[in-house]
């Protein structure tokens, strides 16, 4: 059994909270993309405060799986990985298929399903769940050479990871907004960028960071909150793609290392209640099921709400946010909680 961190139960609390409120954000800022651009900056402002959740899920990843000091076969590790996320991958796919082919009326096709999930074509936020799984795969072999490094040898490679990956993009969407050729050529996959999140969570969960570097890490992560909404602004035409909120930029990832460091520097500081910290704990359990849930939770509450409320200004639409992103959580929580329960129930009926 892992061993409980305080500060990264909260931080994974944060992380899931983030997440839902970049899907609920991503509807209203393709509505006002069209509409009001001003309107549409302010919310993306608001989706930049959400952007180091998604850095942070593969962060929890290397705190906790590359410190792991276990012994165990690569088989039973395949075994593990397929309980814990193969599987949930593939009957929250199932669920995700047969709603839609419920709602479009559409007839269920198993080869249709199965073209589907193999091509990441089942629901937008399931994208999460194909690049951790190789991720995983890959952990038993990285681990021995990461715990072997020393600081100064791990932290000179997340540099170089950083700057062969987060900075080549971000360089690239700057050049494909200026018109000029891009850099393309010299862009690494995005899973080595992923990956290299993994090394940061290790990496700041292990070592202490010095202050003077501290204050930069949050002066950085400062000057990322402002540029990524301008940035974004400025680039976005027609069709939102959030080019520079992306977790391969350079922005995000250094936003995320601000959160981190302040969250673990001062978290004992606040004096979180017993209860409140149980509660942060149960949110760290349930994640992967909020995380697999709460997008069908939000079309359904939208339909629901949207049935009887008729938003006609801004303010409307700002209120809808709260609506949805307090229900989502509360909501997906509830099922997750459920969920966990009657599985829970139905393994100690077996034994």
């Amino acid at each position: 059994m892992k061993k409980r961190v305080d500060y990264c139960d909260f931080l994974r609390f944060l992380a899931i909270l983030s997440v839902i409120l970049i899907h609920v954000l991503g509807d209203m800022k393709d509505y006002f993309l069209q509409k009001n651009r001003t309107y549409y900056f302010i919310l993306t402002a608001l989706d930049s405060i959400t952007r180091a959740g998604v850095p942070l899920f593969f962060m929890f990843t290397g705190i906790f799986l590359l410190s792991s000091k276990k012994t165990t076969t690569y088989f039973d590790f395949i075994k593990k990985t397929f309980k814990k996320l193969i599987l949930p991958l593939i009957f929250a796919s199932l669920i995700y298929y047969t709603y839609e082919v419920w709602t479009q009326k559409t007839s269920f096709s198993i080869v249709q399903f199965l073209l589907r999930l193999q091509s990441n074509q089942i629901k937008y936020h399931l994208w999460y769940l194909y690049s951790i799984i190789p991720i995983y795969l890959l952990l038993p072999f990285i681990t021995v050479g990461i715990q072997k490094m020393n600081q100064k040898q791990l932290r000179n490679l997340i540099i170089l990871l950083f700057i062969l990956g987060n900075v080549p993009a971000t360089i690239s969407r700057i050049c494909f907004y200026l018109n000029i050729p891009t850099l393309d050529s010299f862009t690494y996959p995005t899973l080595l960028i992923y990956l290299n999140y993994t090394f940061l969570g290790y990496y700041l969960y292990h070592y202490d960071i010095e202050k003077k570097y501290k204050k930069l890490f949050y002066i950085l992560g400062i000057i990322s909150l402002i540029c990524m909404p301008i940035l974004d602004f400025l680039c976005i035409k027609e069709t939102r793609w959030d080019p520079f909120l992306a977790p391969d930029i350079v922005f995000p990832f250094m936003f995320t290392i601000a959160v981190f460091l302040y969250v673990k520097e001062n978290y004992t500081k606040w004096n979180i209640s017993p209860k409140l910290q149980t509660f942060f704990k149960s949110n760290a359990f349930l994640s992967l099921y909020i995380y697999l849930s709460h997008v069908m939770i939000l079309e359904l509450l939208q339909k629901f709400i949207l049935s009887f409320f008729h938003p006609t200004r801004f303010i409307h639409y700002l209120s809808l946010v709260f609506l949805y992103f307090i229900g989502t959580y509360i909501l997906s929580y509830i099922f997750s909680y459920v969920l966990h329960f009657i599985m829970s129930f139905k393994k100690k009926e077996a034994a």
